[in-house]
């Protein structure tokens, strides 16, 4: 469920394939104090840094910004000819 998210087994997401793997990562979370408390800080900043709609949009607008002035320079090209 997380392929193509950008993100670490142990770090910022327990990856778990199999039903007995996934059983074994929610007992350590329970055990585990420690790795829960990162686990929800550094998800919470990966989530908030990379995928927030605000991030997503101004990356957006930066590709599109960059990309308009060599459109319209085509433009005005195919327009002298």
């Amino acid at each position: 469920g997380c392929e193509g998210i950008d993100v670490e087994h142990g770090r910022s997401i327990l990856i778990a394939d199999d039903a007995e793997a996934f059983a074994g990562e929610v007992v350590r979370l329970i055990r585990e104090r420690k790795l829960r408390e990162q686990l929800v800080r550094e998800g919470y900043e990966r989530v908030t840094n990379r995928y927030d709609w605000n991030v997503i949009g101004d990356t957006l607008l930066d590709i599109y910004e960059s990309i308009r002035p060599r459109r319209q320079k085509k433009q005005k090209q195919e327009a002298v000819k």
